[in-house]
């Protein structure tokens, strides 16, 4: 079950989504952003990411998850976009 990640005021067209495959190799990184922040990313509820959450959340990514993979290359390049934007975004799970 994929997350989507919307614009706060448009959740009817995804900017990105998270595949399985991409949420699993960043369980870990996740994990970590609930630890520090108490923002849960998981599956099938919703979350608000700030572009400051956004920008903790790139570095975790960064630190943690070694020899990315392309998925994981192309979602930390749209969080650097949101970042560079200061956009907001929802996650919004199935």
């Amino acid at each position: 079950m994929p997350i989507h990640i919307h614009l706060p005021n448009n959740t009817t067209t995804p900017l990105f989504t998270l595949t399985d495959d991409l949420y699993t190799a960043l369980t870990s990184s996740f994990t970590t952003l609930e630890k520090k922040t108490g923002i849960f990313i998981d599956l099938y509820g919703d979350a608000r990411l700030s572009h400051q959450h956004a920008e903790l959340l790139l570095k975790i990514i960064n630190e943690e998850v070694a020899n990315k993979p392309v998925a994981v290359t192309a979602f930390t390049n749209f969080l650097e976009q949101m970042i560079r934007e200061q956009t907001d975004i929802m996650l919004i799970g199935d």
